[in-house]
């Protein structure tokens, strides 16, 4: 878990400092040690330099670069900020060179097979100098080449710097887990980074060419992060992709992995198969995330998701660990008793913290958190996650396990799932199934679910989305305040690709339409601390099993995510895996919007948002808060946005 940066360029760079630029921007990222590289392809030669925050260690072997310093005219540099969580000493630095010279390497994220690749490179004759899973990844590349990528567990974005033939090699994880952003300008010169602010640290993109449609999407639909930025000179790398980019400047990236096409019948695997096999993958996937040279905690909320993941970790790895809950002091939010059932009863496996949720500290923080967010955001209540790790770091945690990614595999959203899946049953033929499922639902009641069903099928995702608005009054307070444009601009590509059988909606929902959101937002705020979060949910190997369960077997007898809960029924309590009313994050909108009128309007002054009519909003602000709070909020993120990211002005704190 790191942050990485670099440039390929067609002129040589003579100057280092673009790169410390680029680095700089994101040592948030990386604490514990930086590196830099420059390579001269035309000459064959490179430099490697350590930075002042490196260790003793570190500096011994690499002199420090500082601002100013001569570099050898180059084509290339790489630039890595680390936070170490495998093989903590000097060894791990990066970037790291091959022992034969041939390759460099920088990359940002973990490998968690990287013991079993280690010993499976080591049978094929290479020898190791370190323990770390930087040295594994590199290794594999010399040994397998493109197809490194495809042995990977883990996450990551990775550029590699390959002597033989002058080349770069940029790559991304399967799920795009790890953050990675590249620009492409008009000579052919590419840079990437793991944040946005990298590139423009490097000054290489126009702050003022923004993304309408990215822009639209967001304020209109609720949706970040569809395949665009809110730059336009700013692309999301493609997740499961690679590209080889060389003198010839082709923009031609492979895809090595994608989520399965269809599903299983039921007559291919039966459903005693479907919960053993989840249980084995599950707990395969757990036993790699609890590697680490740091202290490892288990976020423990009292949902399905985490509590299935402490289940298993403690009934059946019987490991012992530190879990985090949290306590909210409304009793229809609060799920720490839950939380208690499942911690009671491995109490002497489990060291069971109590967290009380933070005072809100949004304003207080809001400079910050919206420079490091870099885009506009969901809600919030994404400060309130940051500020709740923040304390798991306080107390000595350096990486959380949680239960992300369960709802979207495995059919948690009942608006979402029940109508794809009613529209299942009944293309099957299934009508005592249908009838059966919509009557027993355990979160959707039976009239709520007919419409549901009906307006699924009828209207596109789009449509939906408008026609809720007009009926809320919504559309018509937006048409007041957005400025011409906004309105009318075309929409992202990905958010046209809806598809509304229940597997179209599984694949969305791990990609463009929630999952890449979840990852950008969450990583950024997490990275802001920094702590390191690991998913078991989204260990490739599980994500391509339970995307391909027939869907009978994700809902049955009204419950969702049935696989899951027969999964790990024998290692929790009956109170918490057959549990009716799932809660979820409370956040007072209402509320909060009001008592924050007085200092948004503050940061509102003086903005020129060529998207929004601060004036027309703030005349419409209470109204906005009776009848379409989500909607104000989002408004709200974009004027903040554009204060602090575009025009570089503080927030102010009230």
């Amino acid at each position: 878990m790191c942050g990485i940066a670099g440039y390929f360029l067609t002129k040589p760079m003579t100057l280092a400092s673009t790169l410390m630029a680029m680095s700089s921007s994101i040592r948030h990222r990386g604490p514990d040690d930086e590196g830099f590289v420059f390579v001269s392809i035309s000459n064959k030669k490179y430099q490697t330099y350590s930075s002042r925050i490196s260790p003793s260690e570190v500096v011994a072997n690499w002199p420090q670069l500082v601002p100013d310093s001569a570099v050898l005219p180059h084509e290339v540099a790489l630039s890595q900020v680390r936070y170490s969580i495998i093989d903590l000493g000097p060894a791990g630095h990066q970037p790291m060179w091959s022992t034969c010279g041939n390759a460099c390497l920088t990359f940002n994220g973990e490998i968690y097979n990287y013991i079993e690749l280690r010993a499976e490179l080591t049978l094929l004759g290479y020898a190791f100098k370190t323990q770390s899973d930087t040295e594994v990844f590199l290794t594999g590349y010399l040994a397998w080449g493109e197809e490194v990528f495809t042995k990977l567990n883990g996450f990551f974005a990775v550029a590699i710097y390959d002597a033989r033939n002058k080349s770069i090699l940029l790559a991304r994880d399967r799920l795009g887990k790890a953050n990675f952003y590249l620009h492409r300008d008009p000579s052919g010169g590419i840079y990437w980074a793991s944040e946005i602010k990298a590139l423009r640290a490097a000054r290489c993109i126009d702050d003022e060419e923004i993304n309408t449609s990215a822009l639209a999407d967001y304020l209109i639909y609720g949706y970040r992060d569809r395949g665009v930025t809110f730059w336009r000179e700013v692309e999301d790398f493609p997740p499961g992709h690679y590209i080889r980019i060389d003198k010839s400047r082709d923009w031609n990236p492979v895809c090595y992995w994608q989520l399965p096409k269809k599903r299983w019948e039921t007559n291919d695997i039966t459903a005693e198969e479907s919960y053993s096999g989840l249980a084995d993958l599950l707990t395969e996937s757990l036993q790699l995330r609890l590697r680490a040279d740091v202290p490892v905690a288990f976020e423990l909320s009292g949902g399905m998701d985490s509590s299935a993941l402490v289940g298993l970790a403690a009934g059946r790895l019987g490991a012992k660990f530190t879990t985090c809950t949290i306590e909210f002091p409304q009793a229809h939010s609060n799920e720490e008793p839950y939380a208690r059932l499942v911690a009671n009863r491995y109490s002497d496996q489990i060291d069971y913290r109590v967290i009380q949720p933070p005072v809100d500290e949004f304003w207080n923080e809001a400079d910050t958190f919206v420079w490091l967010q870099e885009e506009p955001f969901h809600a919030p209540n994404l400060h309130t996650n940051q500020v709740l790790r923040r304390v798991f770091k306080e107390s000595g945690i350096d990486v959380v396990i949680t239960g992300a990614a369960g709802d979207e595999m495995l059919a948690g959203y009942a608006g979402d799932y029940l109508g794809p899946y009613l529209r299942h049953l009944l293309m099957k033929g299934k009508l005592k199934e249908f009838s059966h499922e919509i009557y027993a639902n355990s979160e959707i009641p039976l009239f709520r679910g007919l419409v549901g069903l009906i307006l699924d099928k009828i209207l596109p995702e789009k449509q939906r989305a408008l026609f809720g608005s007009w009926r809320r009054g919504e559309y018509r307070l937006l048409a007041k305040v957005l400025l011409p444009g906004v309105l009318d601009a075309p929409l992202p590509l990905l958010s046209e690709m809806a598809g509304n059988s229940f597997h179209d909606r599984t694949v969305n929902n791990m990609t463009h339409r929630r999952m890449n959101y979840w990852l950008r937002s969450g990583s950024k705020s997490n990275y802001g601390i920094p702590i390191e979060t690991r998913a078991p949910f989204l260990d490739y190997r599980v994500v391509e099993y339970c995307c391909q369960l027939p869907p009978e077997y994700l809902i049955h007898d009204g419950w969702h995510k049935f696989v899951l809960r027969k999964a790990v029924e024998q290692y929790l309590p009956d109170e918490v895996t057959w549990r009716r009313n799932k809660m979820g994050f409370p956040f007072p909108y209402r509320e909060w919007l009001t008592a924050s009128k007085a200092v948004f309007f503050k940061n509102s002054q003086g903005i020129d948002c060529p998207y929004i009519d601060n004036k027309t909003l703030f005349q419409y602000y209470d109204e906005f808060v009776q009848v379409a709070p989500v909607t104000l909020w989002r408004l709200i993120s974009v004027v903040l946005w554009w204060r602090r990211v575009i025009e570089g002005r503080e927030i102010y704190a009230s």
